[in-house]
């Protein structure tokens, strides 16, 4: 009856350390799930730092945008002026130097001063197109900017909720009784397989 008891005992020994193991490793996966679900969490909260200082740098960007398109509509305005400055008095001067030489509404006064008026509108024409042009690329970058701190205004409330709907404590809880479930398990098969 020894020899038996001695086997009993050393059966209940090795199903005790087997057991302890089984919980010492439920309790370090425990403590591993938490760990990985807190770095995810960190993780998602990082991410939504990043986009909400890309989506700033966007808006700022936008706001430059909207300064350079003024300027440009504010410098073609002024060009715009200084043209028809400059056009009126190459006309007085021309004018004039016609009245200087006796030529007043000829025929080729006439058309030196029609050609003239043509050249400064063709030369409005172009200043507004090209004024015209750098404004719609300025608002085009603003409103791509706008767009893009948008996105990322998005990007970073997904990122916020994710990282919210993270729970470490129930990772860990959930490893837990996950392992509470292998003991569990160990244990009534142990039992189970016991003679009676």
């Amino acid at each position: 009856m020894s020899e038996s008891t001695s086997n009993a005992e050393i059966g209940a020994a090795a199903f005790g350390f087997g057991v302890s193991l089984q919980i010492g490793a439920g309790i370090i996966g425990a403590i591993s799930e938490y760990s990985n679900v807190q770095a995810a969490q960190s993780d998602k909260r990082m991410e939504a730092l990043n986009a909400q200082s890309r989506d700033t740098m966007a808006q700022y960007g936008a706001s430059e945008a909207r300064v350079v398109a003024t300027q440009i509509a504010q410098a073609g305005a002024q060009a715009r002026r200084q043209l028809g400055q400059a056009a009126a008095q190459g006309q007085a001067a021309r004018r004039v130097s016609q009245r200087a030489r006796g030529l007043t509404n000829a025929g080729s006064s006439a058309e030196v001063q029609a050609s003239m008026r043509y050249k400064q509108q063709a030369e409005e024409l172009t200043l507004d197109t090209n004024t015209l042009r750098q404004k719609q690329a300025a608002e085009r970058k603003r409103l791509n900017l706008l767009n893009r701190a948008r996105q990322e205004r998005v990007t970073a409330a997904n990122a916020l909720d994710m990282a919210n709907a993270f729970s470490p404590g129930l990772a860990a809880a959930t490893s837990i009784v996950q392992g509470l479930g292998a003991v569990a398990g160990s244990v009534a098969n142990y039992y189970g397989a016991k003679p009676k």
